[in-house]
């Protein structure tokens, strides 16, 4: 088959002005590669240099996903492929002719995660055109109605998403002319990999990640990693919550010094059509230091909206699978894509059944049949390789 023409508009960073400004400036001015790395020395001046050099080198470096895709869809030989970093202007200006007559046009969770403002702005640009248009949002409990605005007003033909097909259904179903197509992250095996034999891995359960904002409305993950924080001797261990992501190549050297990790499903149980309960929930919590469901509850946050669960598999729970760790995790749906008790060891959300599972963790032939049942899965099934075939395969029809 002919590769298909294709344009895919990702951003380096979230869209914000700042960054907009500094890429047309860095990358549409002065034509600097995006292979070059910042100076060493950017570091030493502070917040400001520390942010330069986030800002050259990548700025969505902590959240691995982004370039997971981006490569995915690079590395395919089914697509001819253009791409264009929206924050740099210069460049997204330069494709606009292009946008009529390409057969395919497809938008990263880069572009479409964390700020809608650009491309809200230029969704005209999309709206004659004679291809197809994919989006693939981020972040999908934040910022809904943009999201929603933007595939209306540039017509787009696919929303894929990384929501279970039920609660897409209820969040985009009223989008008219646009098939939802489940997408949801999956394993980059060229980075997780299983470098250790698990037996001479140091850390019995590691975990390293930032802590779920409070406006999301759900504890169950911070507690649960908190609980365990206190419930795992401190030999066998080493839990940091709240200080952020760090690099997938970061992560996946961590997670081959580690025997298990630990987690729970993501995203929000307050998924409303508009985003209306998250965003009262946000300018709650600029009032407040802690909400919960409760404080949902109390404040009236619900009303009459009506919401469904938003909770998701992500990019975090296939990257133990490729590194061969056992994966600890609160029971759940996680996209009808992993089950319990095969692919991962699952614990009740009340934690009631822990000490039970850690002690089947802690069978050395239990955790090898779960660490090599989830690592053939994902190789097999769910990677990111095969998402994009899949993806193909579906606009192609």
């Amino acid at each position: 088959m002919k590769p298909i023409k294709a344009l895919i508009l990702y951003s380096r960073g979230a869209p914000t002005i700042s960054q907009i400004v500094f890429d047309t400036t860095i990358r549409g001015v002065m034509n600097t590669p995006y292979d070059f790395a910042a100076p060493s020395w950017l570091s030493k001046l502070g917040w400001t240099g520390k942010e330069i050099v986030k800002k050259i080198n990548d700025p969505y470096a902590a959240l691995g996903y982004m370039n997971d895709w981006l490569e995915a869809f690079k590395s395919t030989s089914d697509l001819d492929l253009i791409e264009c970093n929206i924050n740099d202007l210069i460049a997204y200006k330069r494709i606009k002719p292009i946008l009529r007559n390409i057969p395919l046009i497809v938008i990263l969770h880069s572009s479409a995660g964390d700020d809608l403002r650009l491309l809200l702005a230029t969704s005209h640009w999309f709206q004659d055109r004679k291809g197809k248009l994919a989006v693939f949002f981020g972040n999908e409990y934040d910022l809904m109605k943009d999201k929603k605005s933007f595939l209306i007003q540039a017509g787009a033909d696919y929303i894929c998403t990384q929501l279970p097909n039920n609660a897409a259904n209820f969040l985009y179903g009223d989008v008219a002319g646009t098939e939802i197509i489940e997408m949801p992250h999956a394993l980059n095996p060229s980075v997780y990999k299983p470098v250790a034999q698990r037996d001479t891995r140091k850390i019995k359960i590691g975990f390293i990640g930032a802590r779920y904002p409070n406006w999301i409305g759900d504890t169950v993950r911070n507690d649960f990693i908190d609980y365990c924080n206190i419930a795992i001797d401190e030999a066998d261990k080493f839990i940091k919550i709240g200080g952020g992501n760090i690099t997938r190549e970061q992560w996946a050297k961590f997670l081959n010094t580690c025997m298990g990790t630990v987690g729970a499903e993501a995203g929000t149980y307050y998924l409303d059509k508009e985003g209306l309960v998250l965003q009262a929930a946000k300018r709650l919590c600029n009032n407040e230091s802690d909400l919960s469901r409760k404080i949902f509850n109390q404040c009236g946050l619900m009303g009459n909206v009506r919401c469904v669960s938003g909770k998701a598999i992500s990019s975090r729970h296939f990257e133990p699978m490729g590194t061969k760790t056992v994966q600890i995790l609160i029971e759940g749906e996680y996209n009808g894509i992993l089950k319990s008790d095969i692919h991962y060891l699952s614990v009740k959300k009340d934690f009631s059944n822990f000490p039970d599972k850690f002690r089947e963790f802690n069978d050395p032939y239990r955790q090898n049949e779960v660490a090599n049942c989830a690592f053939e899965y994902a190789m097999d099934c769910h990677t990111y390789e095969r998402r994009v075939c899949k993806f193909i395969e579906i606009i192609s029809k």
